[in-house]
Order: C-alpha cells, then structure tokens, then sequence
C-alpha cells in the first residue's frame, strides 16, 4: 500500500498506546497483524460507494501499489457489464 512503508512498528504501537480512542488502520493492520490482535482496527471504507467490511474481509489487492477490490463495486461493474453486452447483442 503506498504511503504506510514509513511506518515502523514500534511507532504504530506507541501511538495506539497513547490514544486509547485510537484504531489501528487496515493497512496497518495487514503489514502487521499481531498489533492487529492487541488493538481495535477500524473498517475498511470502498471510497467508490461508502460500502465498509472488518479488515479481515478485505482481500489483498491485486498489486501493492493499489487499493483493496470493493466486492459491492465489482458487482454493480459486472450487472453493468452483462447490461452492456445485451444492449450491445439488440443491435
């Protein structure tokens, strides 16, 4: 995940320690899951539809540089898909 690869381990939990209104990000949370045990992490939130889900329903992405597959999204991007080609077929 781009952005986080500065983000020591022992920094993260220093700050978790210190806010206890604090939680731990997703994308901490996959580079480091044994916080994820000892802390609350927050949901995942789909920027595209506001859909969320716990971090650990969250696939990986298809590459580091990107963003987590919203499975909301990739349905409505498939009905439009199958809506496209039958439109496309009446033709």
């Amino acid at each position: 995940m781009p952005g986080v690869e500065d983000y020591r381990k022992q920094q993260v939990r220093e700050y978790l320690e210190f806010d206890e209104a604090a939680k731990l990000p997703p994308t901490l949370a996959t580079m480091y899951p044994e916080l994820a045990d000892e802390f609350e992490v927050k949901e995942w939130h789909c920027p595209e539809c506001d859909h969320t889900k716990t971090w650990s329903e969250v696939s990986e992405p298809p590459d580091a540089d990107s963003e987590p597959i919203c499975d909301q999204c990739a349905k409505r991007s498939s009905s439009l898909s199958l809506m496209q080609v039958s439109l496309d077929s009446d033709r």
